[in-house]
């Protein structure tokens, strides 16, 4: 199985590593006409596309966060979907301003 992640702003890995779970990938981006930063994720198996979601039911589950970094996790988890609120509010406010201007 091979996989592709598109949209980066940084590759951390050459063509051909092998993964373990954990290890970085890159840094999510927003490339070419992309509307906001967001990963475009792919398997391919013997050259033909897959759907990933079917794929991970036959994987091994993940390991859970360990408790030591579950602090942590649940820190940058919910800053990262207040973010992801503002910028919908911040959309909304500038649809909302563009259509009144009609």
């Amino acid at each position: 199985v091979e996989s592709e992640y598109l949209h980066l702003s940084s590759i951390a890995v050459r063509v051909g590593t092998h993964m373990r779970q954990g290890d970085l990938v890159g840094r999510v981006g927003s490339s070419g006409l992309a509307t906001g930063p967001h990963l475009d994720y792919r398997l391919k198996k013997n050259g033909a596309f897959i759907n990933p979601l079917t794929a991970q039911r036959a994987m091994p589950p993940a390991d859970p966060i360990p408790p030591s970094q579950r602090i942590r996790f649940t820190e940058v988890r919910d800053h990262a979907f207040a973010e992801l609120v503002a910028r919908d509010a911040r959309r909304a406010a500038v649809q909302t301003a563009a259509d009144d201007q009609r």
